[in-house]
């Protein structure tokens, strides 16, 4: 029988139209199945044009409408949990798909694990690893990770539960469980070709941050360092912004860009931004700065620090700092409180990466290796 695929994820923005349109490609080359692509509706028309996404006559492009996703975001955490598992199965029976991959499964769970979607085989991604904050998670919460984790390994109904980029938690998690459904997935690496002079005609230091820019990703961090600096040790310095301001903080954002004017020059790309565009940010760049809130994630931002040899600077905790650490990539920060921040913005270390991990890194993390350990698990 034709296997039925469906891709399915709540979002399109950042990394997930990425990824998407990776299967997509890949999909186009793939005429043994049927595939289906559910995408956020008001975002894939906003962003789509972006990537190319050409017709083929085995692939579905499937809209959501706007109120589904807002069923899955309101109420509480079961009530939420409950309606995404709901619109999921609906979707499952709308396509008769009976081979699922979702691109963030932690958010279905633990319902979707109590659950046994009959011939429907469900495969997914993990980002956010519960056991590098394991010390600090409330009783409560070890427990849900725990119960958790262990229904994806005892319930048949999931087939390969992919953790991103973290190679020591797939084994941990395998031996752990008396399982084999935890895997590996690299962090894909866009395709663009770096320049061979990369940033060595400026005179200025230049810092470069770059994503969804919000509290989490540590941008007022960021900004309220640049305040506390003082001028003279901004002198020859310039700092790169690239990526949608949040709503969250949208209106601080600009008002401490006002008071930063007169004393860093200040470049803003308030947009979501093309891998040409941040491409051409990262070479100009002398260093990627990551303060991340959560360091239980990696980032995509270690990989266009890899392919551009731009000096990533992240926190020394969790799995951000054991990647840039591992691979020879970057700066781990104790401490990133302002107060630092603003010292290492005014005396930046100098660091030189180790070419042949760099290289190692960028080659493990090919978008096309992402691609085929998805679909190698798919038609398997």
């Amino acid at each position: 029988m034709k296997n039925r695929i469906l891709f399915f994820d709540f979002g399109f923005g950042g990394h997930v139209m990425e990824w998407m349109n990776h299967f997509y490609k890949a999909a186009t080359q793939d005429s043994e199945a049927d595939f289906f692509f559910v995408f956020r509706e008001d975002e894939f028309l906003k962003y789509s044009p972006l990537m190319t996404w050409d017709k083929v006559a085995n692939i579905s492009i499937i809209l959501m409408p706007l109120n589904y996703v807002s069923l899955s975001s309101k109420g509480s955490y079961l009530v939420k949990i409950f309606y995404r598992n709901y619109l999921l199965l609906k979707y499952i029976r709308q396509t008769k798909a009976n081979k699922v991959f979702l691109i963030n499964l932690e958010q279905f769970m633990p319902l979707l694990g109590l659950s046994c979607y009959r011939k429907t085989e469900v495969s997914g991604v993990i980002y956010n690893m519960f056991l590098y904050n394991w010390e600090h998670l409330s009783f409560l919460r070890r427990v849900l990770y725990s119960f958790n984790y262990m229904l994806l390994a005892v319930n048949n109904g999931f087939k390969t539960v992919f953790l991103l980029n973290d190679s020591s938690s797939v084994s941990y998690l395998n031996r752990k469980l008396k399982t084999s459904k935890f895997r590996f997935l690299p962090d894909p690496i866009p395709e663009i070709n770096p320049p061979e002079d990369k940033n060595e005609h400026s005179k200025k230091i230049r810092f470069l941050h770059f994503g969804g820019l919000c509290n989490r990703k540590g941008t007022i961090r960021i900004l309220d360092a640049l305040l506390q600096s003082k001028e003279e040790g901004l002198k020859n310095k310039a700092i790169i912004f690239a990526g949608v301001v949040y709503p969250e903080i949208k209106t601080e954002f600009y008002d401490k860009i006002r008071l930063l004017e007169n004393k860093i020059e200040i470049t803003i790309h308030d947009q979501f931004c093309s891998y040409e565009l941040l491409g051409e940010c990262c070479a100009q760049a002398d260093y990627i700065l990551a303060p991340y809130e959560n360091t239980s994630f990696s980032s995509g931002c270690i990989g266009y620090g890899a392919l551009f040899d731009t000096t990533l600077v992240v926190p020394r905790q969790g799995l951000l700092g054991k990647l840039v650490f591992r691979n020879n990539l970057g700066v781990l920060i104790n401490d990133f409180s302002i107060e630092s921040l603003r010292d290492f913005l005014e005396a930046p270390v100098e660091y030189i990466s180790d070419i042949s991990r760099r290289k190692s890194y960028v080659s493990g993390n090919s978008a096309s290796n992402f691609v085929e350990r998805i679909f190698d698990d798919i038609n398997s």
